[in-house]
């Protein structure tokens, strides 16, 4: 089981980031999190963020971002300033359940094992918000096999993922799941 636990507030305030009302292209967020793997479960806790602002951005629509590469370099970086595992997220305004675009998993292809190396193995978590849903994708072993993201803790709550990116990862890479 991989889990992700973001404090209430801060889940707020990502979500207002991630959607705001006078920006109809996706937007990106970045969090900093403690890994904790407990009897089979990892577990990824915010302990910082870092939002995306339009500086951060080569290109926006409604179908796809494109992150500058300072961008991507610095929170490499910061990453690694803290030691902490890197946790991406990104907006999909469309209201269908959430999934992974085959552009997002061709970005992540070519990403993660980049940030894999840079972070010296650290697992890497991409998360993909939609309107009402959630779905994420996580690398906990190593830069090729993906895991489900299966919940989202919340303060109290606890919000299951849809689990559709799953497929769209490994129908890629010609396996099954």
């Amino acid at each position: 089981m991989v889990r992700m636990v973001i404090e209430a507030e801060r889940f707020d305030t990502l979500l207002q980031h991630l959607f705001p009302e006078d920006f109809a292209g996706e937007r990106a967020a970045f969090l900093f999190a403690k890994t904790v793997n407990d009897s089979g479960t990892m577990q990824f806790e915010a302990v910082e963020h870092l939002f995306v602002d339009e500086s951060g951005v080569r290109y926006s629509s409604l179908g796809y971002l494109e992150l500058t590469d300072d961008t991507r370099g610095r929170v490499i970086k910061r990453a690694h300033d803290l030691e902490t595992s890197l946790v991406e997220f990104h907006s999909h305004r469309l209201p269908f359940p959430a999934a992974f675009s085959p552009t997002d998993i061709d970005g992540l292809r070519e990403f993660v094992p980049h940030v894999w190396w840079r972070l010296k193995g650290r697992p890497y978590l991409a998360v993909v918000a939609a309107p009402e849903s959630f779905d994420g994708l996580a690398w906990i072993r190593d830069a090729e096999r993906a895991e489900r993201l299966d919940e989202l803790v919340i303060g109290d709550y606890v919000m299951q993922t849809t689990g559709r990116s799953m497929r769209g990862w490994y129908q890629e890479y010609g396996r099954s799941i």
